[in-house]
């Protein structure tokens, strides 16, 4: 049971933060980052005409959301710390574009891959992208996973 309120807890952060989209721009980018470019050659594989750039300030965010997910996965953490930090998260980054996941089965096989396809699928078109990778300890089981921010 509490695994599953964990796992809605992480839920709850995407959903909360994608209903809270608004079109924001800025930040300063630089295109020199081995993942992004991976990124970027999937979305040409894909057929997506885009070149997206690194963003700074998209990796805080997307690091600040890897605090959340730890505190979720935290069993030590309560309810209210739980749903505090997501609140903050939402606070401090409500303006992103698209928030993506990628999790452990996906992480070892093609990372950039899957995510190059969920920037497809939302149909938008993106310039800048920041990301966060981390690996988390949850009942006994470890969790890779990397969180991709674009706007």
């Amino acid at each position: 049971m509490k695994f599953t309120k964990r796992i809605l807890a992480v839920l709850l952060l995407c959903v909360m933060t994608v209903s809270m989209l608004t079109a924001c721009g800025g930040g300063s980018a630089s295109s020199v980052d081995p993942f992004i470019n991976e990124i970027n050659q999937e979305l040409r594989i894909q057929g997506v005409n885009v070149e997206l750039r690194h963003d700074y300030q998209l990796d805080m965010a997307a690091n600040k959301c890897m605090d959340v997910v730890e505190k979720i996965f935290d069993e030590s953490a309560t309810e209210e710390d739980i749903e505090q930090a997501i609140l903050d998260f939402i606070n401090d980054y409500g303006n992103l574009e698209l928030m993506c996941f990628s999790t452990s089965e996906q992480y070892a096989a093609e990372p950039a891959a899957d995510l190059a396809n969920q920037i497809r699928q939302s149909g938008k078109t993106f310039t800048n992208a920041g990301y966060a990778k981390r690996t988390f300890r949850l009942m006994g089981y470890e969790i890779s996973m990397i969180a991709l921010f674009c706007r």
